[in-house]
């Protein structure tokens, strides 16, 4: 199943450079699914990559990737330095730059599947 094999290849266990362990929050993972209309994928992209960008910026985030699956389903993985960085993200009110994009994004999206958030508990993933 994709979304337990990803959680399970997770970035390497580390919070700037030092080794995951005692006294080192772990980091979150956080999946997105979601199936596109027809020709709406490049919008869809832009907006993805620029929300990524701001949420990166101003929020904390460690950044996003996206996938595309064979079933034409796009994935989403964002990681988190822990859950209360992101729990914080949640609560803000979106800026008119972020909910701009987010309805751009949901334009875009034909269906969205429920979001998965999971504590990372060992990681073996390089960086790019």
């Amino acid at each position: 199943m994709v979304l337990y094999f990803v959680a399970s290849m997770a970035t390497p266990a580390t919070r700037r450079g030092r080794p995951f362990g005692p006294g080192v929050r772990a980091m979150l993972a956080v999946i997105y699914r979601w199936k596109l209309h027809a020709g709406k994928e490049k919008a869809f992209i832009q907006a993805w990559s620029r929300m990524t960008a701001l949420v990166r910026r101003h929020h904390g985030s460690r950044g996003s990737r996206l996938h595309k699956a064979g079933d034409e389903t796009y994935l989403a993985y964002a990681q988190w330095p822990d859950r209360q960085t992101f729990m914080a993200f949640l609560a803000h009110a979106p800026t008119p730059a972020e909910a701009r994009l987010l309805q751009s994004m949901q334009d875009c999206t034909k269906q969205s599947f429920e979001r998965m958030e999971m504590d990372m508990v060992a990681g073996r993933l390089d960086a790019p």
